[in-house]
């Protein structure tokens, strides 16, 4: 389902939303509104795949699927079954055909009863996908692991495939999670290299709030998406995209100019996952 609103259509991870955009680049008017969040959901894409990491918190779970029943406008979610027992819980992707785009769990109210961050937008009995599903990676070996992600606040669960094709559950009671590193420490046992592994976890960047101490660097990933959000709003809004001026004898010649100021580069590069 298309959202009617641009707010609505703003991605759930991006770092910046529509009102910050709005205010950064002192645009009272919303004539520009659907350019500034195409411009913004590309940001969120490409400073995710230039620094290979996912900079907003999200949890990965394996999926899980409860018939309910939702109510038009609303963020109420009743007549469901088992959603205190939803791995990773207040956060989790909500997914299904009633609900709004990037929807998420606010909060559990008990076993059958939960709310939205968005909502929904046709009542009725349905059903909800709970969980964007594990990470899969490949272990380099030993006791401590590199989480796929970082910083990783939570772990819920690891396992490891065998030869045969089966799944090992690793103990992680006793472990230690270096949470700005995104590394778990094992206390009980080691995993071979390169294990395939799949894990369900909570990892990525909080804004700072009055509840919340958040992550530190989370206002320069704002300033560089600000700034990237500035740069895509431009190639959308002229039809030629930035260009550069290149003198040519008693001429000058326009060309498209495909990459990226600089100073937007060198800031996806502070982001990037330092070797450990």
């Amino acid at each position: 389902m298309n959202p009617a609103d641009p707010v609505d259509a703003v991605d759930p991870y991006s770092v910046v939303t529509l009102d910050d955009v709005r205010t950064a680049m002192q645009r009272e008017s919303s004539g520009d509104d659907w350019l500034l969040v195409n411009a913004i959901n590309a940001t969120r894409a490409v400073m995710e795949m230039q620094t290979r990491r996912k900079l907003m918190e999200r949890i990965w779970a394996t999926p899980t699927t409860i018939a309910c029943t939702t109510t038009v406008d609303s963020v109420d979610v009743t007549g469901g079954s088992g959603f205190t027992s939803l791995v990773g819980g207040v956060g989790l992707d909500a997914l299904g055909a009633s609900l709004s785009f990037g929807s998420r769990v606010a909060l559990i109210q008990s076993a059958t009863a939960l709310k939205l961050d968005r909502r929904a937008k046709v009542g009725g009995a349905t059903s909800i996908t709970f969980g964007r599903g594990h990470y899969g990676f490949r272990h380099d070996g030993g006791e401590q692991v590199l989480l796929p992600q970082f910083p990783a606040t939570t772990v819920y669960s690891l396992k490891v495939l065998g030869s045969s094709g089966d799944l090992t559950t690793i103990d992680l009671a006793n472990a230690i999670l270096d949470e700005a590193a995104g590394i778990l420490q094992l206390t009980s046992g080691s995993i071979a290299r390169d294990d395939w592994c799949q894990a369900e976890f909570k990892a990525g960047m909080r804004p700072p709030s009055n509840t919340d101490i958040g992550h530190d660097e989370f206002s320069r990933v704002q300033q560089i998406a600000h700034r990237l959000v500035q740069v895509l709003f431009s190639d959308y809004k002229h039809l030629l995209g930035r260009t550069i001026e290149v003198n040519i004898g008693n001429h000058a010649i326009r060309f498209l100019n495909l990459k990226f100021p600089e100073d937007i580069r060198e800031g996806l590069r502070e982001l990037e996952r330092i070797e450990v």
